[in-house]
Order: structure tokens, then sequence, then C-alpha cells
């Protein structure tokens, strides 16, 4: 199906989320995590074949393993089975389901693939997990008692908790409750636990980082993001908190001063708590006072009548548009985080970058004499490798971000209307673009995806990338073409 001829919005039914047919492109020569079995590579989107007569409306992948989620709440994976992040025997290069007795009339809805971990979330919102964390001194374990995990188990501590967001990191979790609440669990070498009080007692860590722990201090929090080393949480009114390494700014904590400077002194390497995105207060902060002013002008048209000079009929348009525009201050609706980068998808389909940018992630062109706010040079080499400072990348989307989810490297972008772009990294033809196997500086129309049909679903690996293609026309309403 082309999807040039109309675009199509998914008549929403959050009990029945939108399904559709696996595709995958990139690499996975080394772990089978593309699982396409002895097929190291692919150019082209390509039906990931042993799920072809599948419905999947759930998908994950990490650098080493991938985990989708059927329609009829079966878990299948496959990639590398080392510490038993597949929670399956058999051939690990191509997609199986898990079949484990324990779990054979559970329906899962949601999962997350961290690099030798697993998470899902069933229908009743309850957490699961399976595999083992790492640590750089090698495996750190599952629970104090169990080094690996083989198949998924209810996570006990939790179990009367309703869950309904998940992520994993490369050695941590986090999960999101039905009240807003963060938990976090792993090992937390870098603080991306969010626990200090684990940082400096070995013993202790080792004992308490794997069990699952509310964070203090976040509280209404309606998404989460997990990067290598990195963790995100967003509140209801759009303020960011970001917390663990922050060696290439990804945390994204630097701040303007009154002069307009960053100030540099917050640029520590380790944040070990959840710490108050400064951009994002002050975006905030910014729309507050718009929106009292507003507020204020509507009171006195309220007391003076409908002949106030702002809204007069003899004053122009423009007026009106300027005072709209200064209302809506966008804010931060969605979060994302890649290995080292972070990204935030605003109100007006804009998006606001930080992180590591050498190989493209932020979706900027770094331009060699340009000197970028809050940015930080190799000095051997007088290279740009790293902007502090969310910045907006000048892109617009022109339809509503639905979804926005990072690789190691690359970032994806999809829209209302089940169109993708994306950027950064495309060495292995992880964004699908095989004529340009370079790095993808700006966010692109990835049309060899978008060609296949309508996208619902997308996960981004370290080298490859998997999209959700609707299958069944009648779950799509038809509507005008947008440009």
């Amino acid at each position: 199906m082309s999807f040039s001829f109309f675009n199509k919005v998914w008549a929403s039914n959050e009990s029945k989320p939108p399904g559709g047919t696996l595709f995958v492109v990139g690499d996975g020569e080394v772990y089978g995590e593309i699982g396409l079995g002895d097929m190291p590579h692919v150019y082209d989107p390509t039906i990931v074949f042993d799920m072809e007569y599948e419905s999947v409306i759930d998908i994950s992948s990490s650098r080493l393993h991938t985990l989708a989620v059927t329609r009829s709440g079966t878990i299948w994976s496959w990639g590398c089975d080392d510490y038993g992040a597949l929670g399956r025997t058999g051939y690990a290069a191509s997609p199986r389901p898990i079949t484990h007795p324990s779990i054979r009339y559970i329906r899962f809805k949601k999962v997350a693939c961290g690099n030798s971990m697993s998470m899902a979330i069933n229908s009743k919102g309850q957490l699961y997990t399976w595999g083992s964390f790492h640590s750089d001194h090698g495996i750190f374990g599952y629970l104090p008692n169990i080094v690996i995990q083989k198949y998924p188990r209810i996570v006990n501590s939790v179990a009367d908790l309703r869950f309904i967001e998940i992520a994993a990191g490369a050695s941590h979790c986090l999960a999101l409750d039905d009240q807003g609440q963060v938990y976090s669990w792993g090992c937390g070498e870098f603080g991306h636990l969010g626990r200090p009080d684990l940082q400096n007692n070995e013993n202790r860590r080792l004992k308490q980082c794997l069990i699952p722990v509310r964070l203090d201090g976040l509280k209404d929090i309606v998404a989460i993001a997990c990067g290598a080393f990195h963790s995100l949480a967003l509140d209801k009114d759009g303020h960011l908190y970001s917390w663990g390494l922050n060696h290439f700014q990804q945390c994204g904590l630097l701040e303007k001063i009154d002069d307009g400077n960053i100030n540099f002194k917050q640029a520590n390497e380790v944040i070990d708590r959840p710490t108050m995105v400064p951009y994002f207060c002050e975006q905030n902060a910014e729309l507050k006072r718009n929106n009292d002013g507003l507020s204020s002008t509507r009171t006195k048209m309220a007391q003076n009548g409908p002949r106030t000079e702002r809204f007069s009929e003899n004053n122009s348009k423009n007026d009106k548009e300027q005072l709209t525009d200064n209302y809506d201050k966008p804010k931060a609706l969605l979060i994302a985080a890649g290995d080292y980068h972070s990204v935030a998808a605003m109100s007006d389909n804009t998006l606001r970058v930080w992180g590591r940018c050498d190989n493209g992630q932020l979706g900027i062109i770094i331009y060699p004499d340009y000197v970028y706010p809050a940015s930080f040079k190799t000095p051997e080499v007088d290279r740009i490798y790293a902007i502090g400072y969310p910045t907006s990348n000048l892109w617009r989307c022109s339809e509503k971000i639905e979804k926005i989810i990072c690789g190691a490297e690359h970032t994806l972008i999809m829209s209302k209307y089940g169109r993708v772009w994306g950027y950064g990294q495309n060495a292995s033809n992880q964004l699908g673009l095989f004529h340009c196997r370079e790095n993808v500086a700006i966010p692109t129309l990835l049309n060899p995806i978008n060609n296949k049909g309508a996208v619902v679903n997308i996960a981004a690996g370290d080298q490859c990338s998997m999209f959700v293609i609707i299958e069944d026309d009648k779950q799509f309403v038809k509507v005008e073409e947008m440009c």
C-alpha cells in the first residue's frame, strides 16, 4: 500500500491498540537482533519472516536483543541469550514465542529491553522481568539471591501496583505506576538509579540496587525514558527531571544566567538524584507569565467592555496573533534518550535536543566555525562533541508527533498519521536510507519505510530499527492529505 495517496489516522480504541506487520532495517550480524536468522543485515525494509502472520502491538529493541508483543498477548524474543534476556531456550537469531508454563495464561501488552535485561507489563498492569544486570566488572545479578532469571517472573515487591510505562537502559530499569510515581532498580554505578544513598556503600548497593524502589521528589510523572546510563522523567506540567551519567551533558542541566550566557559550573559528570532541567523550568515560567498576562487582559476586557485596544475590531489581525503566539509557548510532551543524548518533543511539534552530537545524534548540522551555546569541544581536533543546554534543532514536524524513540545514536519520530522521520547515525542503514550510508544531520522523511504503509509503532536498537506497519485498513479513518 502506497502511503503517498492519502494519510490515515488511527481510530483510537484503548482496548485494542493498533497492530501490524513487523519490518526491520539495519545490521544484526553480531547478535541477531534483527530477527532474520542467518541474514546479517538488510538494506531495504524487510518483513521479519517468522512473524509475518502475527499482529504486533508493541516492540522494543536494545543493543543485544529484541522483544515483541502480539495481539494475543504473547511475547516473542530474539537476539543474544547469554544472560537469559530472551526468556526461553531454542534458536536465538529468529523470533520465537516465550511459552514458559508460569505465564501460559498471562496476556502482555508492553515490553522494554535493556542490554541483558527484559521487562514487560501484563494486561492488569503487573510488572514482569527476566535476564540479568551487568556492571563494569561483569555480571551484577537479577536479585540478591538470583544471578540469572531465565524466564519472565512477576516482581513480587511491587506486585500490588499497576504500572503504565516501562523503560530500560544498558543496566537499569524504570517503571511508572498509575499514580505518577517512578521506581528504579538495576546496576547504578553512574547514579542512573537516582538513589544517592547507595553510591558509597558497596554491600548495601549489591543488596538493594536490584529491588525496585520509589524515587522521592518525583510526582505526577507522565513519561519516563532511559539512556545507556542516564534517566529522564517528565511531569504533567512539562517539567523535566534527569539524573545519571552526564559526561556528554546528556542530563541537560546547564542553564542561562542573567546576561544570557551559560553557567558551566553545573556540568558535573555524574548526577546522583533526579534534578530539574533548568531549561524546561524557564519555559514553563515564561508560559505562566504569559498566561497570567492573558488572564489580566481578559479581566480588563470584562471590566471595560469589548472595545479594548488590543481586541478592538479596528486593530490588525497581527496583534491578536502575536498575543496568541506569546501565550502558546511550547511545553514538553514526549521524551526519549539514546546512549548519550536526549530529546524532548514539544507541544508545537518541534524538538529540543542535548547531549552528544558528533554523529548527528541531535539533528543539528555542526558547522566548524559556528559557536553553539553550551557546546563542548575536543581540544585535539577542535570539534564540538556535545551540547549541554536543550536546543531547538530548527525542524518542525508538519504533523502531530505521536511517538519519539532513540537508538544508540539515532532517533525516530512517528506522527499521528503514520509517517516516520529519522536522523543520526546511519552507517549500518538503521534509518533505512540506503542511498545515504553516512550520518543524517537533520530529521528526514524515511520514504522507504513510509511507502510500505502507515506506521503504528517504532523501536530502535544499536544498529537497527523496527517498524510496525498497519495490516488492516479498517483500523484507520481516511483523512485529508496534509502537507
